[in-house]
């Protein structure tokens, strides 16, 4: 028993210990004006989000890489993900996605199109992976949309 109540001391002395010596550590650093070692993470500059959301807008219509975006970011692939999401607050392959849901939005507001047109306008490959896609991030489909927005906009002429 005297060795358990010995052995606990000992622990509590070596954590005291520890953590002297860390804060010890910690008071010299800020005496010397030396800043702390910081994990902050940071996302893409205001030049690199700019280049990347043109680079996707104006390639929209066909593969987007990853790989093609960080080098258009001048940052290595991995990092780029990274930077990314933090910016954006989700990956790059969503943000692609979203940006092609936004353009077949426009694209049916303003135009008659078929709706397998539409798809390969917006980099998809066919109307059903449009489809799907489209009510995934709208929670209608195409079709649908469209048909309600003909709708509202009927009904809004007539009470003009």
């Amino acid at each position: 028993m005297d060795d358990e109540i010995r052995l606990k001391q000992g622990v509590s002395a070596v954590s005291r210990y520890c953590h002297s010596s860390e804060s010890r550590v910690r008071s010299q650093a800020s005496e010397a004006n030396i800043p702390e070692k910081s994990h902050r993470r940071t996302g893409l500059s205001d030049w690199q989000v700019k280049r990347v959301t043109d680079y996707v807008d104006a390639r929209l219509e066909g593969p987007v890489r990853v790989d093609d975006l960080a080098a258009a970011a001048k940052l290595s692939p991995g990092h780029f993900r990274r930077a990314f999401s933090i910016s954006f607050g989700m990956s790059p392959y969503a943000f692609v996605m979203q940006q092609r849901i936004e353009r077949a939005r426009t694209l049916l507001l303003a135009s008659e199109h078929e709706m397998g047109d539409i798809a390969f306008a917006c980099g998809l490959s066919d109307h059903a992976h449009f489809s799907r896609l489209f009510r995934r991030f709208v929670g209608t489909t195409p079709s649908q949309w469209r048909h309600e927005l003909a709708t509202q906009s009927a009904s809004q002429d007539g009470i003009r």
